[in-house]
Parts: structure tokens; C-alpha cells; sequence
């Protein structure tokens, strides 16, 4: 509706009020018919506005809910992926800690057997090379010194004289070789073994 037309709506409106005895009857019928079509029509516009604040509400509502089932599916799916990582990592983890138990027990058993220990220092060494990354820093650090001082454990049981100092440090450097043992049994949540390890013989 133009401003001319509604103008003249007005002025009807207003002649009719003043003269409504001179005002013709089909005059009254077109003013009560504009003027409910005026009713309507404002009643349609705000209508229409209410139904297209509430259809506006609903699609930022929609997209935020989709938004939110899109990164929560993302973040599920990272998470299944690291899962599975995980999974394959434990079990590398546990094959890699169970060799260098082994290898460690092999270690300990030559450290007193100089034509042997060279062999298993190198087995230890390139062992170490290959997994150090799924024993962890700890009981990587004690494994790679454990085979590292047991080249040279006997040598040092042959020192004498058998001084207060030189017991001293065989004593540190066969902790130094034992080590590793409890440090792989506890990664691997183990029970805590029922054995005794052997002692160091040149203890006796």
C-alpha cells in the first residue's frame, strides 16, 4: 500500500466520522472493508514476522546442533584412531620389555665370563638401538647402562688390593647391571616376583 492510498484511507476514515448521517452507505461498506483488510493485513505482517523469527531461531538452532554432532563425530573418530594406536603400541611395548627381560637375565649371566659378555653386550646394544623407544625413558636409560657397565664388572672384581673404595664401587657399578629387572617387571604391572635374584658373586 502506497503513502497516496493510505492518506486517502485516512481521509474517508476521518469524513465519515465527522458527517456519518451525509455519509453514503456504500461508502461505510468500503471503509469497513478497507479497514478490516488494513486489520488483516497487519495482522498477516506481524504474523508472517513471528513465523520468520521463529523459522530463523530454528536454523541456528539446527546448524549449531549439526555443528556440534559434526565435531563430537570428528573428536570420536581422533579418538577410536589414537585407540587403536594405543592398542598396537601395547603390544609392541610389551614384546619390546619382554626381549630385553630376556636379554638382561642373558646379560647378568656373563658379566663373570669374559669370553661371552662381548657377545651379549653387542646383542644388548643392537637390541636397544631397535626398541629403545617402546621401553620408555626409564627403563631404556637402565637397560642401555646396564649392558654398558657389565663390560667392564669384571674386570673390576679382579682389582686388588680389595680396598674399602674398590668394594665401594663394584658395588655401584652391579646396581648399575641390576638394575633394570624391577624396572621392566613394574612397567609391565607384574606381580612382584616370588624368585631371588642371584646375589653378586664377587660379593662372597
Amino acid at each position: 500500500m502506497t503513502p497516496d492510498q493510505a492518506e486517502q484511507i485516512r481521509h474517508i476514515v476521518e469524513q465519515s466520522l465527522r458527517d456519518w448521517q451525509n455519509f453514503p452507505w456504500l461508502a461505510w461498506i468500503i471503509t469497513v472493508i478497507i479497514l478490516g483488510a488494513l486489520a488483516f493485513f497487519g495482522f498477516y505482517l506481524a504474523e508472517s514476522g513471528r513465523q520468520k523469527a521463529i523459522q530463523d531461531a530454528l536454523e541456528k538452532y539446527t546448524k549449531t546442533v549439526e555443528g556440534i554432532r559434526s565435531l563430537y563425530a570428528e573428536q570420536l573418530e581422533n579418538l577410536r584412531g589414537t585407540h587403536q594406536l594405543r592398542i598396537a603400541a601395547i603390544d609392541s611395548r610389551l614384546a619390546a620389555l619382554q626381549k630385553a627381560y630376556v636379554l638382561w637375565w642373558e646379560l647378568r649371566g656373563v658379566v663373570y665370563k669374559p669370553n661371552e659378555v662381548g657377545t651379549v653386550i653387542v646383542k644388548c646394544q643392537d637390541f636397544w638401538k631397535s626398541n629403545n623407544l617402546y621401553l620408555g625413558s626409564e627403563v631404556s636409560e637402565a637397560f642401555y647402562r646396564s649392558y654398558m657397565c657389565a663390560g667392564g664388572h669384571h674386570e673390576l672384581t679382579q682389582i686388588r688390593p680389595r680396598t674399602e673404595a674398590v668394594l665401594k664401587q663394584i658395588r655401584e657399578n652391579w646396581e648399575v647391571i641390576d638394575k633394570p629387572g624391577a624396572l621392566i617387571e613394574r612397567s609391565v604391572d607384574l606381580p612382584v616376583l616370588t624368585h631371588k635374584r642371584p646375589a653378586d658373586p664377587s660379593d662372597a
